[in-house]
């Protein structure tokens, strides 16, 4: 059994790496039906998983790859981490199983690994954060409302033509009241 390990409901990037502790035959069984029948989820212990995002695989099934190259290549796992695990890596055979952080769905959750599930690592992925070029600065943003120039003043003209417009309207009004009224 695996120390429980605590799942965020914001965890992103993260990967588990998990040896399956059975017999060829029963491997076989556990990778193709796990899925299913819940037995992935009953050996991670979890209360909640998606299964689109938990392999389970036999490590000959990457024939020259190898489980680093896969980290590396398959997960985006930085070398340095893998580096760290190569030797452990080297010597797994057998089935492992991968659990990526999507397999929780953003559930919180404690994870209680159990047989035949054998916690072997814990990887982050290499996530490139979003870079934003710096804004161009202007000078015309920096002016204060002091340095703004004043608006312009109305002209005679502008209100000459309001006050037309206003007197129309009225004569318009009246001349229309005076025929409803004779018909």
């Amino acid at each position: 059994m695996s120390a429980p390990m605590e799942i965020s409901g914001h965890e992103r990037g993260v990967l588990r790496l998990f040896a399956v502790d059975l017999n060829a035959e029963e491997a076989v069984e556990f990778a193709e039906t796990g899925a299913e029948t819940g037995a992935w989820q009953d050996a991670l212990g979890a209360a909640a998983l998606n299964a689109t995002f938990v392999q389970v695989f036999d490590l000959q099934d990457l024939e020259d790859l190898g489980l680093p190259a896969y980290l590396a290549q398959g997960q985006n796992i930085p070398a340095d981490q893998i580096d760290q695990m190569r030797g452990q890596l080297d010597r797994l055979d057998g089935y492992v199983l991968v659990v990526t952080s999507g397999a929780f769905a953003g559930h919180p959750q404690t994870l209680r690994p159990s047989a035949p599930l054998r916690h072997i690592a814990t990887f982050f992925e290499d996530i490139e954060h979003a870079r934003f070029a710096p804004l161009p600065y202007d000078d015309t943003a920096a002016q204060s409302a002091d340095t703004a120039p004043a608006p312009k003043p109305r002209s005679d003209a502008a209100m000459s033509g309001r006050v037309a417009m206003i007197c129309l309207l009225f004569l318009f009004l009246f001349v229309f009241a005076f025929v409803w009224m004779a018909g």
